[in-house]
């Protein structure tokens, strides 16, 4: 028997990045018949939203490697920090990128692991690389000459580039999930999740009461005695079950019957080991533009022109809660639990623990957000949209570090 704690957010590099054929949600999800034909449409849209945001990130991190997009820069340093070195006096002069643990094979040595961040003077795909920066905290700790051993695994999946490569290969159909499974089930019911109370009888895997033993009944309270002791998020503990897995669920006391039933609740992925495949229950609520108690969100993305000093999560499309539950879809909850919801919190980890920004989903999707407005709106002098890639002088807003900051483009 297994269960797992939840609390629920706020919403959610390779050169091929236009797609031949509009990709659906059934290109990734087996969804269910409780999703009706208006939510249906509502998730067409948040996939193509979601390439949209992910493939216009993967443009700028390969441009960025080439060695410009000064934007591109910003946004890695503040959702990730992720900066080049302040010995290289312009980012042109490094054709490189930042990783970890890249494997090389030094004149010297033997093959050996670095674990902190590198600069490559050259390519990093298995060519020979002259020369190695071992970058720690902004300064050049040790440099040696290498000979990188030919690479036959992908950067590490914390890796910005690598967690959004596998959200588009997925939501394309080209990727397969660890643990296999099958396509995800993707759930729009209200109804899935139901309460249960400290006193009821434990049910196992095949949904049938347990008997009691030696001590007496097996109720939730004392299969769940540490869990239910602890709050989570400044709330008391609640249990619920779901008749279609037959499995808790323990997230904090919101009310409601049914898990979906507090609007403030958007979406939850499970992808617990005894559920194969892996599931995702998009509530009600994630379908709508004001869900519960929390600010407005836009209709579609980039709906709405901002204002000067805006805060980006003012401006959030509906689909950043699915582009959020596919990032732990993809990666996994065990790669992306515990996390941090909401913008300046993931931009405060970003600064005080990158290692947990590079794990954590809304930084890739605050990050993929603030990068789209920069390279896909741009406004003129009477607010209207032009074409953001014009020679037309125009305004477009940087939201690297959380809020709407203008420049006008071209200067």
């Amino acid at each position: 028997m297994r269960f797992f704690k939840r609390v629920l957010h706020s919403a959610g590099w390779v050169l091929a990045f236009s797609l031949t054929t509009a990709q659906t949600i059934d290109d990734s999800f087996d969804v269910r018949g409780d999703c009706n034909i208006d939510q249906r449409g509502l998730l067409n849209n948040f996939v193509t939203e979601t390439l949209d945001l992910v493939n216009t990130a993967i443009r700028g991190m390969v441009a960025f490697r080439a060695g410009g997009d000064r934007i591109m820069q910003e946004n890695l340093l503040s959702y990730f920090k992720a900066k080049k070195t302040t010995a290289v006096s312009s980012i042109d002069e490094i054709q490189g990128t930042y990783f970890e643990n890249f494997r090389v094979a030094p004149k010297t040595q033997s093959a050996d692991w670095h674990s902190s961040y590198h600069i490559l003077s050259q390519s990093e795909w298995g060519v020979p690389i002259p020369r190695l920066l071992q970058v720690e905290n902004n300064l050049i700790k040790n440099a040696s000459y290498c000979q990188p051993a030919k690479r036959t695994t992908p950067l590490k999946a914390s890796f910005p580039a690598r967690t959004l490569e596998q959200v588009r290969d997925f939501l394309s159909g080209n990727e397969q999930l660890p643990g296999g499974g099958g396509k995800p089930r993707l759930y729009c019911s209200s109804r899935l999740w139901v309460r249960k109370n400290p006193g009821d009888i434990e049910q196992g895997q095949d949904g049938k009461p347990l008997p009691p033993d030696g001590q007496g009944p097996k109720t939730l309270l004392r299969r769940f005695a540490t869990e239910l002791s602890e709050q989570i998020d400044g709330r008391a503990p609640v249990v619920f079950w779901t008749d279609q897995y037959n499995e808790y669920l323990i997230s904090n006391d919101q009310g409601g019957q049914y898990f979906c039933d507090n609007p403030d609740r958007l979406a939850v992925t499970d992808d617990s080991a005894n559920i194969i495949p892996k599931a995702l229950i998009m509530c009600p609520s994630s379908f709508e533009i004001k869900p519960g108690s929390r600010p407005g969100r836009t209709t579609v993305i980039g709906d709405t022109k901002p204002n000067n000093k805006q805060n980006l999560d003012e401006l959030e499309p509906r689909s950043l809660t699915f582009l959020h539950e596919v990032i732990h879809v993809v990666r996994g909850n065990a790669a992306t639990i515990p996390e941090r919801y909401g913008l300046f919190p993931a931009i405060t980890s970003a600064r005080n623990d990158p290692g947990f920004a590079r794990h954590n989903p809304d930084n890739y999707v605050y990050f993929a957000l603030s990068y789209w407005f920069w390279q896909n709106r741009k406004y003129d002098a009477q607010g209207n949209t032009i074409d953001a890639n014009s020679d037309q002088k125009g305004t477009k807003y940087n939201f690297a570090n959380g809020k709407a900051n203008p420049a006008t483009v071209p200067p």
